[in-house]
């Protein structure tokens, strides 16, 4: 049963249905946060270990490392904000959920970017390889 404004969960805006499903969420948020900690603390050892080989490489995996340890950061912080307490902290949900899905927002767009960067590059230098083969 769909309920009216009126009678909305203790005047959060939400009705009593999409309060259990947020706290429901909430828990999976929590339990894929916790994962993603663990991997990229994995990730960030992995990193320090390839500094003493490859340094370049070694940083790029630290950097990586960092971001993904925010984003996990941004997801606990949305579980927490939903799960932790009688009543929801919708003002903290929203502002985790729109900084994550900002920033995924912004490197999907960038990587887009890269790939079609990288494929004009790689079709330039393919045509000048044909291109000096046949010149042979």
């Amino acid at each position: 049963m769909n309920e009216t404004l009126d009678e909305m969960n203790g005047g959060s805006g939400l009705s009593s249905a999409a309060a259990a499903n947020l706290k429901e969420g909430g828990k999976w948020a929590k339990i894929m946060a916790i994962i993603g900690f663990v991997f990229s603390g994995l990730y960030g050892l992995a990193g320090v270990l390839t500094l003493f080989g490859n340094v370049t490489m070694g940083f790029i995996a630290l950097l990586f490392t960092a971001f993904f340890f925010y984003m996990f950061i941004l997801l606990k912080n949305q579980a927490n904000a939903i799960t932790n307490s009688a009543s929801l902290n919708l003002d903290a949900f929203a502002l985790n959920f729109m900084r994550y899905w900002k920033i995924w927002t912004i490197v999907t767009l960038v990587y887009i970017i890269l790939s079609i960067l990288l494929g004009i590059f790689a079709r330039a230098i393919i045509i000048q390889a044909l291109q000096s083969m046949t010149a042979m």
